[in-house]
């Protein structure tokens, strides 16, 4: 390191030093090896100064204190008052600085009593008298305050309505409705028909049958309608083989004095094909059927079926075979017995007549009425020859009488 001692004028000189701020060897700078007025400094902005030392002292000469600072502050905050702050006319302000801006307004505005008072005189100023409407459906009036006072007018009290509600509930009553008659209502009201309609409906109530003998009949209290469906009884199928016997006519079976159903005839002995009985025939019925006439049995021929009994709307029995039993006619059917079967040389017999058959509605039933059933004819025995075989008994008759309240 190299030192020029003050005063040597900072010659060239080469000479060694033994020891700088009293430090030997390789020295380096510490604190406190200089002082500040032994830095340099170049002047800057408005620094006059060369030295470290004359800069600091050049600023602090020039800082502000604390009170300064606030006058200075003060002042710039008056320099800035609102009426040097200008502003642009705008709106409903004419103004064009802040301070006459502010002033226009604080005279524009209203206390809190001024608007109340306000509102309420643009409250007034708007009755309903003086806002308009357009007249329309029922309303003739122009004006809100006049529409209300029409409708007011015009409106129903409850007990007005309750009223009305009656009234039109009573002018719409079942009678005054017209009905045009037709079918079978002849009535001409709503009213009339219903009542017809009721007086004419029935439900039914009860079903009678009567399988034999004769009796009376009583109608039960409340009946209006009865239907009754009979039958007459079968005839009785002729036997089998030489000579036998023919068989018996069914009975008759009646309900009151018009009902009729007339029996089967029983077959009869014939030398020829023509030995069955014709069927019963049927009067005063709404449907009346003739019993059908049974098979003729095969005059001559050996090993054959008996001819089948006439048939009813209820029923038939099925032939006696050659070689089978007697069978027995279904009960209460009105169909006539078959004949007898043909086994060996005995040639068959014919079958029975069925019955009469009718059906009656009886829309105004009588208090009684007398009845009987038809019994089936009998049997036609067994005649000569090889195995030889009655013929069957005809079916009785039969009432069912039904009836609706």
């Amino acid at each position: 390191m190299s030192y020029s001692p003050p005063g040597t004028g900072g010659g060239s000189g080469t000479g060694a030093v033994a020891s700088v701020f009293g430090r030997i060897g390789a020295v380096t700078a510490q604190a406190g090896d200089y002082s500040a007025t032994l830095v340099a400094f170049t002047p800057v902005g408005s620094l006059v100064s060369t030295t470290v030392q004359a800069a600091i002292a050049e600023l602090d000469v020039g800082k502000l204190g604390s009170a300064s600072a606030a006058l200075l502050f003060a002042g710039i905050a008056h320099g800035h008052t609102a009426a040097s702050i200008s502003c642009s006319a705008a709106g409903g302000i004419s103004a064009t600085n802040v301070q006459s801006a502010l002033e226009e307004l604080d005279a524009e505005k209203l206390s809190s009593i001024s608007a109340a008072a306000a509102f309420a005189a643009i409250a007034h100023n708007h009755v309903a008298a003086s806002i308009s409407c357009s007249a329309g459906g029922g309303i003739g009036a122009t004006n809100v305050q006049a529409a209300l006072e029409e409708l007011d007018a015009e409106k129903l009290s409850s007990a007005s309505a309750a009223a009305a509600y009656a009234a039109i509930a009573h002018g719409h009553a079942a009678a005054s409705i017209s009905y045009s008659a037709s079918g079978g209502i002849s009535a001409t009201t709503v009213q009339g028909a219903i009542t017809e309609l009721d007086a004419e409906k029935i439900g039914f109530s009860s079903i009678t049958v009567l399988t034999s003998g004769s009796g009376t009949y009583t109608t039960a209290a409340g009946v209006r309608l009865l239907m009754v469906e009979m039958v007459g009884g079968g005839g009785g199928g002729s036997g089998s083989g030489s000579t036998p016997g023919a068989g018996g006519n069914g009975g008759t079976t009646t309900f009151g004095a018009s009902l009729i159903c007339n029996p089967g005839a029983g077959a009869v002995v014939a030398t020829v094909d023509s030995n069955a009985g014709a069927g019963g025939t049927a009067t005063g019925g709404d449907l009346n059927l003739t019993g059908g006439r049974g098979q003729d049995g095969a005059d001559g021929y050996t090993f054959q079926d008996g001819g089948e009994g006439g048939g009813t709307p209820l029923g038939k029995m099925p032939a006696n075979t050659a070689s089978g039993p007697t069978q027995t006619a279904p009960a209460n059917r009105g169909c006539g017995g078959s004949g007898g079967g043909a086994d060996a040389t005995a040639p068959p017999g014919g079958g029975g007549g069925g019955g009469g058959y009718l059906r009656k509605i009886i829309t105004s039933p009588a208090a009684t009425y007398a009845w009987q059933v038809g019994a089936g004819g009998t049997a036609g025995t067994a005649g000569g020859g090889t195995q030889p075989k009655a013929g069957s008994a005809g079916s009785a008759g039969i009432i069912i009488v039904t009836a609706w309240s």
